[in-house]
C-alpha cells in the first residue's frame, strides 16, 4: 500500500507508520453491533489502536465515552475508530440491522405462524445472525482514516481467526 506521508505541522504524526492494522472480525461484528443497539447512549465503541505504532499494530474493542477526551500532553494518543470505517459502503451494501419491533412486525405477516415472544425472539436472532454474516463479508482489506491534523492513517488489514 502506498503511503501519503502527510505530516502534522513538520514532525510526521507516529501513526503514519503504521502500514497493517490486525483486527478480530468479530470485534468488527461486535462493535458494530452494539452501536446500532445503542445509538442514544453517551458510548460509543470503537476499535482502539493503542501506542506505540509499529508498522504492525493490533485493534481491540473499546468503549469510547462522549466527552471525555486524552489529556493535550499526551503524545501519541490512542487511535479510535468507527467500525463502520473497516466495512464496505455500509449505507449501501448491508441490510437493515434488526430489531425486536421490525421483526415482530415481519413475523405478523408470514402465515402460519403464531406470535408469540419465542417465535419473535427466534425470529430475531436468525436476523441477527444475516446481519452478521452481512457485516463479515463487508469487512474491506484495507482501511483510509482521518487522524488530527491533517494526517491520515492508510493501513491494510489482517483479520485474525
Amino acid at each position: 500500500m502506498q503511503r501519503n506521508g502527510r505530516t502534522a505541522g513538520s514532525v510526521t504524526y507516529p501513526a503514519e507508520n503504521i502500514e497493517t492494522v490486525r483486527i478480530d472480525p468479530e470485534a468488527i461484528v461486535d462493535a458494530h453491533q452494539i452501536n446500532h443497539e445503542r445509538q442514544h447512549a453517551s458510548s460509543s465503541r470503537v476499535i482502539r489502536i493503542s501506542p506505540p505504532f509499529d508498522t504492525e499494530v493490533e485493534g481491540k474493542p473499546f468503549t469510547a465515552e462522549s466527552g471525555n477526551s486524552y489529556p493535550l500532553e499526551m503524545s501519541p494518543k490512542p487511535i479510535h475508530i468507527q467500525p463502520s470505517a473497516f466495512l464496505e459502503e455500509t449505507g449501501t451494501n448491508l441490510i437493515e440491522f434488526p430489531t425486536h419491533q421490525k421483526e415482530r412486525e415481519l413475523l405478523q405477516e408470514e402465515p402460519n405462524v403464531s406470535l408469540t415472544e419465542k417465535n419473535v425472539e427466534e425470529w430475531y436472532q436468525q436476523q441477527l445472525e444475516v446481519w452478521k454474516e452481512d457485516v463479515r463479508a463487508a469487512i474491506k482489506d484495507s482501511i483510509s482514516v482521518d487522524l488530527e491534523g491533517s494526517s491520515t492513517l492508510d493501513a491494510d488489514l489482517t483479520i485474525d481467526d
